[in-house]
């Protein structure tokens, strides 16, 4: 329970939406709103990952949110005290828990 208790964080989730121009663009616009809640961050996991640039080090991060949320692949969530903003790369539910996937947004 100590664990638990330690790695609990406020964070903020803010949904996302695939806008498409008239010219053909498209653009991942995320709303106004903001959904506060509080939620278990797990250690991070650190993985290669190939870019444009060449290979990086891409640090993922799996939140256990604490009620279940409406959080879909592509959204953002903002955890307090950090000024960066984290992409969700994949959402697990199970019957008694949700597990969000996320790593830092480009």
């Amino acid at each position: 329970m100590r664990l638990t208790v330690r790695w609990q964080r406020r964070m903020a989730w803010a949904k996302t939406q695939v806008v498409r121009e008239v010219a053909g663009g498209v653009a991942r616009v995320e709303s106004v709103n903001r959904v506060g809640f509080t939620g278990t961050l797990c250690p991070p996991k650190k993985r290669l990952v190939r870019s444009e640039s060449g290979m990086r080090v891409a640090e993922s991060w799996t939140v256990l949110p604490q009620q279940a949320l409406g959080i879909h692949e592509g959204d953002h969530i903002y955890m307090q005290g950090d000024a960066r903003c984290y992409r969700v790369s994949g959402v697990r539910v199970y019957p008694r828990h949700q597990e969000i996937d996320m790593e830092l947004a480009p």
